[in-house]
């Protein structure tokens, strides 16, 4: 079967027949829509059924998880396609973040290409349910798709997105009723602000999820390396993940953030290594995060793909930061600071959060009180 044929055939999934064809859910968020054709064929498929029962790794060595995803491929989870799809897209939107320029959200169109095993069962079930979740996200983000292909073949089943500016012009009084949409969008090359940390030891780095989800491993490249995961995120808020970007690339485009990079694939861990191969590592607290969670399990946190970001910002902006996230109502968490000489991430959990630390200094002063 060839590529045009795959998206304009009608998919029967677990014996149930979708309405739409993949071209049908895809016109829909089309930068240039073109007339929907009727079914050519059919595909009959049965789901990968999710693995809900989360594998144990409260004891395990998090950097011997972090080996074991180094040499791996990304592929589209059978399991979890939808919300796999949606981290995807997520994660190539965030990529011109780090661009100089000026833009917004909905300036951006994203190009797809799938690749797709049909020998396989499940595979065109997940191909099906990966369209149908790029489209409602991006219809739901306000962003366009400029281009979609897809590749047949005996190989791993995959979606490459590829995020640019979108080639519709707009107006100025258009731009007024369009809050993600800019006049004048522009976007370079060239990076607006390192990739790796900077050897300040006094600066901050903090952490913006840009969901709203649970840490959970179904979908992620842990997931993948270990073939289980459990259930997996749940990426159902865009008008949070369209608040904390805007914030996010308005902090870049005025220089507030010193160094910047995208949490998602593979998750906070990896991410962290990766920043760190410019030669400086930091020391991390993931106290308040893991408390803010209710999560205990340490590889959840550093493993499971919520997309976000990792900032670096110097000290005396911290207090800027803390006062625009919370007039935007926007979660962040501080995770430490670089550790110049070092190209470690020394993780660390302290017993209590800040928070806590403030609460339990009030209740010793009350008692003081109380005492005299």
């Amino acid at each position: 079967m060839d590529s045009e044929r795959l998206f304009r055939s009608r998919f029967i999934i677990d014996g149930v027949p979708e309405a739409l064809t993949p071209e049908a859910l895809l016109a829909v968020v089309a930068e240039h829509p073109a007339e929907i054709s009727a079914p050519v064929d059919s595909l009959m498929d049965e789901s990968v059924e999710p693995d809900f029962d989360p594998v144990n790794l409260a004891e395990t060595d998090v950097y011997q998880l972090l080996e074991r995803l180094k040499r791996l491929k990304r592929s589209l989870s059978l399991q979890h396609p939808g919300s796999w799809t949606k981290c995807r897209l997520a994660e190539a939107l965030m990529a011109p973040l780090w661009r100089k320029g000026h833009f917004r959200l909905g300036d951006l169109c994203v190009r797809a290409q799938w690749q797709v095993n049909l020998s396989r069962t499940g595979s065109a079930a997940a191909f099906y349910k990966s369209v149908a979740a790029l489209a409602d996200y991006l219809d739901r983000l306000g962003v366009k798709l400029s281009a979609y292909g897809a590749t047949v073949s005996r190989g791993r089943d995959t979606l490459t997105l590829k995020t640019r500016l979108s080639g519709d012009s707009l107006d100025e009084d258009s731009a007024l009723v369009l809050p993600y949409r800019t006049a004048g969008a522009r976007l370079a090359t060239a990076r607006a602000c390192s990739p790796v940390i900077l050897p300040d030891a006094r600066d901050w780095l903090v952490y913006i999820p840009f969901e709203t989800a649970d840490f959970r491993l179904g979908g992620s490249l842990l997931a993948q390396a270990l073939g289980t995961g459990g259930p997996c995120p749940q990426l159902e808020d865009p008008d949070y993940f369209m608040d904390s970007y805007e914030l996010v690339r308005e902090l870049v485009e005025d220089g507030v953030a010193v160094a910047g990079v995208t949490v998602c694939d593979g998750g906070l861990l990896p991410t962290l290594e990766r920043m760190a191969e410019g030669g400086c590592g930091a020391q991390i607290d993931l106290s308040e995060l893991m408390g803010y969670y209710q999560e205990n399990c340490l590889a959840r946190i550093l493993f499971a793909e919520v997309p976000g970001a990792i900032l670096q910002l110097r000290d005396t902006d911290f207090d800027y930061l803390d006062a625009e996230m919370l007039l935007q109502d926007i979660v962040y968490f501080p995770l430490g600071h670089p550790v110049p000489g070092t190209k470690k991430i020394r993780l660390g959990a302290a017993g209590k959060s800040g928070i806590q630390n403030i609460l339990d200094a009030l209740l010793r002063e009350r008692s003081a009180e109380g005492e005299d």
